[in-house]
């Protein structure tokens, strides 16, 4: 479960919005670095990955994060739990980077042939696409990939059908099914019915 944190006595904002972190602790057992299970919304809050007593240099650290400092963190590796004091070794990771990050390590573990790298034709519609890409940041890597889209129209019966095309390599298209999987799940089957490998001529488009 995810503990959302509210952040009061925090710095002055200084951005028009503000942005979910998730935080991230380095673990005493095994050195790496584990979720904390807990979220924050910063409106002064780092573009990557940064500890919060980098942060909050020659600042006052809010409450909500210095009580983190104990917090046990249960490390997957050892199944034991252990405390970081050291608030420099306690991250903030705007979450979307988090997003990034699981729906890319979600997919390393299937098989792509890089030497023989097939290019996909990802076939989506415009509302569904719609929502898939507000869930990212323009610096999102998932962003990226689905601005690389193209609005085809196909005229059937007299009406004009709209339909986003993203043509992509196999590792991207599974990138694109693992956020449609999180973020817009009836997106799905529609995407494995409708797309294929690239051939249809159409016209289309910039997104």
């Amino acid at each position: 479960m995810q503990l959302k944190l509210g952040i009061q006595d925090s710095t002055p904002p200084t951005r028009n919005r503000a942005v979910q972190y998730s935080l991230l602790a380095l673990c005493n057992k095994c050195g790496a670095t584990h979720d904390m299970t807990v979220s924050v919304l910063l409106s002064d809050g780092p573009i990557e990955k940064q500890s919060i007593g980098h942060l909050y240099s020659g600042k006052t650290l809010p409450k909500s994060l210095a009580d983190l400092t104990n917090r046990g963190v249960s490390c997957p590796k050892t199944g034991r739990q252990s405390i970081q004091k050291d608030k420099h070794q306690i991250f903030l990771v705007p979450a979307k980077l988090i997003t990034y990050s699981r729906i890319a390590a979600s997919i390393w573990s299937l098989e792509i042939d890089s030497s023989n790298p097939v290019q996909i034709l990802v076939d989506i519609s415009p509302e569904h696409y719609d929502r898939i890409l507000s869930e990212f940041d323009e610096e999102s890597p998932v962003y990226a990939i689905l601005k690389n889209g193209l609005v085809l129209h196909h005229f059937e019966a007299g009406n004009d059908i709209r339909t986003v095309e993203i043509l992509c390599d196999k590792f991207h298209a599974r990138i694109i099914l693992a956020a449609a999987e999180m973020y817009c799940p009836e997106a799905i089957a529609e995407i494995e019915e409708r797309s294929d490998f690239p051939g249809r001529c159409t016209s289309s488009q910039p997104v």
